[in-house]
């Protein structure tokens, strides 16, 4: 087979969706390299029209009116450099993907070679996951021994970051078991993917995939109405918690504080002290990324933790803190025109409009949080579900139809 044809692209194509599932739980934050490296791949696939470029530009115009208001938010910045190299950077991403995104809808058909690998790929990664739960230990606290790793830093943060990725990967992972043809599978990969997370110490990739799991079978098995009740009652949920915590923070304090475990409550506090900060700049607000320089950030509120430990550990507080009331309202708008837009494309598609309720919701609650909202990982890794969820409906299998 000539390497330079097109077909040829399909098999370092299906070695990347083989992967991908391990690369997101034991180092989710090469996410942000995988992107672009399958959108290469999957551009060389798909082959470039005549119109690719128009459409990059189209593609470069939604960035950059996404990312319009946190570039002006580098004028009054703490850090214009940082701010304006970061808002850049997102925007570019943005831009990529949705070019990306574009280019592969119009593509008619995938082959079911990439949703088989990615199933056995993701098989690997559910025992992987599940052997964790073994009394002592699995595969990853094998590795802390045979390779002298730091558990702290692997099982704590590594694998704890990968959590999340597999929290939100797990709802185009159903949609390729059903396009290889076992439907049952379904119901058993759902279960070995949150039987593991839920047996890890990650609080956020459990809220994720609990949520998710209940969008999914909500939306597959319910009514039409059910997909947009659902997204736009989470994002009315976590745009609300900003005025929420500000105003009912006393009683947070005085009936939840000490039931909650220890990290809850540092988040308590750092969104304490966000919500402060925003009080000096409610309008405008701080700039993008200046979360970590703000002043007083780095003060102790409790021997092992201080104000704003690199940011607010929630993302529509982050929004608020960094861009003002301005830009909440902007983020919002952004949000709605872009969920409007997606569910109108699969109105009559069950299964794909779970699949994509259950990765906005997972997404939005596992920011709700954690992670810093411009880390190009975790903004990477809700173009590749895209991705994903566009390629594996593109593979011909009976779709599952309202009835």
């Amino acid at each position: 087979m000539d390497i330079f044809s097109r077909q040829f692209a399909i098999y370092p194509l299906a070695f990347i969706f083989a992967v991908l599932p391990a690369i997101a739980l034991s180092y989710g934050i090469l996410i942000a390299t995988v992107l672009p490296l399958l959108g290469l791949f999957l551009l060389w696939y798909t082959g470039v029209q005549r119109d690719a470029l128009p459409l990059l530009a189209k593609a470069g115009l939604v960035g950059f009116s996404v990312m319009a208001w946190p570039v002006l938010s580098s004028l009054w910045s703490l850090t214009p450099r940082v701010t304006l190299v970061t808002s850049l950077r997102m925007g570019g991403i943005i831009m990529f993907g949705v070019w990306l995104l574009i280019l592969l809808k119009r593509k008619e058909y995938f082959p079911r070679i990439f949703a088989s690998s990615f199933v056995a790929g993701l098989w690997i990664t559910a025992v992987m996951l599940c052997s964790q739960m073994l009394p002592r230990g699995g595969i990853f606290t094998a590795a802390t021994d045979i390779f002298d790793i730091d558990p702290n830093i692997l099982l704590s943060k590594d694998i704890n970051r990968g959590l999340c990725a597999m929290a939100v990967l797990a709802w185009p992972a159903l949609l390729a078991v059903y396009a290889v043809g076992k439907r049952w599978h379904i119901f058993l990969m759902s279960f070995l993917i949150v039987a593991g997370v839920l047996g890890m110490h990650s609080l956020s990739a459990k809220v994720g995939v609990i949520a998710g799991v209940f969008s999914f079978y909500a939306v597959l098995y319910g009514r039409r109405a059910v997909a947009p009740v659902l997204l736009y009652s989470a994002l009315l949920f976590v745009f609300a918690w900003p005025a929420v915590f500000y105003f009912g923070e006393d009683w947070i304090r005085e009936h939840v504080y000490e039931h909650v475990p220890d990290s809850s409550k540092h988040r308590i506090e750092i969104w304490h002290f966000a919500m402060e900060k925003w009080q000096e700049k409610p309008f405008i607000g701080w700039g993008v990324d200046t979360s970590r320089v703000m002043p007083g950030g780095m003060e102790e509120v409790h021997p092992t933790w201080v104000a704003m430990p690199m940011h607010p550990h929630n993302a529509i507080i982050q929004i608020l803190l960094e861009q003002g009331i301005i830009g909440l309202g902007l983020a919002f708008i952004a949000i709605v025109m872009a969920l409007r837009f997606v569910l109108g494309m699969y109105q009559e598609n069950a299964l794909a409009r779970a699949a994509i309720t259950a990765t906005v919701i997972s997404y939005l609650m596992i920011g709700f949080s954690a992670f810093n909202l411009w880390q190009a990982w975790w903004v990477s890794q809700l173009f590749i579900n895209a991705i994903l969820i566009v390629a594996f409906l593109g593979i011909k299998v009976e779709s599952l139809q309202e009835s």
